[in-house]
């Protein structure tokens, strides 16, 4: 923003780049969940566990950065309107919008007032990353193998996600055993912290969910 301002750098040139880092801390953000179902552990991992929100934050900037250089250069709200109606862009402000919920909701505050919304606002999340690729895809149309892949990414991370996992994370964490991200996946912590469980409430060690388990935590699964 600053360089346009300036002169430096010209309009295009603002939104583009803002737009593409955008894109890229996004999909580092996004791609936790089946990195993790890819590599259960590592030290890469480990660090980009530990900073995917600081990465979603910086990802947030560049959105937002993006989309009010547009707006800047458009001036015009009632040209804005009209020109949203392109797909390309109705995919961009779609993703800002879901983006806009994640990044507000990212505090301890958020995680206690929205409860179990939260997990499910977070995993919905990984919406805004595939509606990024769309609209980056739709302009340059010939790229549109990244919607394909954007939309791989999604299917597969949705679909390892399991609630009935979920409630036993959540409450593994209330027990002390669990530490790791409510994800609803399970992984080499999940599995740590069963097998920690089982053994402490004698219980027979397999570092699965078990009927035992569920009992011995109170979920009732549907």
């Amino acid at each position: 923003m600053w360089g346009w301002a300036s002169g430096v750098s010209t309009y295009g040139e603002v939104v583009n780049r803002s737009g593409l880092w955008a894109a890229l801390l996004l999909i580092p953000t996004t791609a936790v969940t089946p990195l993790r179902l890819l590599f259960s552990q590592g030290r890469w991992l480990t660090w980009l566990i530990e900073r995917r929100g600081d990465l979603g934050v910086a990802a947030f900037f560049y959105a937002g950065v993006h989309a009010t250089a547009y707006a800047a250069g458009k001036g015009d709200l009632g040209l804005i309107i009209a020109e949203a109606k392109q797909s390309w862009l109705l995919a961009g402000w779609a993703a800002l919008l879901i983006f806009l919920a994640f990044a507000a909701t990212v505090d301890d505050a958020a995680v206690v007032l929205l409860r179990r919304c939260w997990r499910w606002l977070h995993h919905v999340g990984h919406a805004s990353a595939a509606l990024a690729f769309v609209h980056r895809a739709l302009k340059r149309w010939h790229r549109v193998v990244y919607v394909g892949a954007a939309l791989v990414v999604v299917h597969w991370a949705l679909s390892a996600f399991d609630p009935l996992t979920l409630q036993v994370q959540t409450a593994l964490q209330a027990y002390g055993y669990y530490s790791g991200p409510i994800d609803g996946i399970i992984g080499s912590q999940s599995k740590d912290a069963l097998a920690r469980f089982q053994h402490d409430h004698q219980l027979p060690v397999t570092g699965t969910i078990t009927p035992e388990v569920l009992d011995a935590v109170g979920i009732v699964p549907n």
